[in-house]
């Protein structure tokens, strides 16, 4: 009997895309539209394996939240059309309430980050980095909270 994957260990499959991406922009202050796609896609590998909680609804709903999020940010605050495209990406793999978590922890990681740049008298800030820390930041909470769920 085949066995299942374990739905907390499946996230982690994007990882190292965002760390790439996280890097690439830190370094260059650029986003290449292709670490988007490929969250897209793991979003639908997952989908379609059924390695997913959220479906293809929540899939759908989480993409439609972090474009909007992020279409939002790009027209207020300035962030970067590739950084909407992994919002997106992001909001399709953890689908709509994980992505508000980790809209949150990465707005808090942002304004560290956009805090160390105004000291450093930079005017632009690399975003990604704190869009894979978000990324992460609920990693971890869903692993405690499966954690605290299983030792009760």
């Amino acid at each position: 009997e085949e066995s299942e994957p374990d739905l907390a260990h499946v996230l982690w499959i994007p990882v190292p895309v965002l760390l790439v991406a996280a890097y690439v922009d830190w370094r260059t202050h650029r986003v290449w539209d292709g670490h988007a796609l490929l969250l897209f896609g793991c979003a639908a590998l997952f989908c379609v394996t059924g390695w997913t909680a959220v479906g293809w609804l929540g899939a759908g709903s989480g993409a439609l939240v972090g474009l909007a999020v992020g279409a939002l940010a790009h027209r207020l605050l300035d962030l970067g059309g590739g950084d909407v495209g992994l919002l997106g990406g992001v909001g399709a793999i953890l689908g709509v309430e994980p992505l508000l978590v980790c809209l949150f922890f990465t707005a808090v990681f942002g304004g560290v980050l956009a805090a160390v740049a105004w000291r450093r008298g930079e005017r632009e800030v690399a975003y990604v980095p704190a869009i894979a820390a978000g990324y992460l930041a609920v990693l971890v909470v869903l692993a405690v909270a499966v954690d605290g769920a299983g030792n009760r």
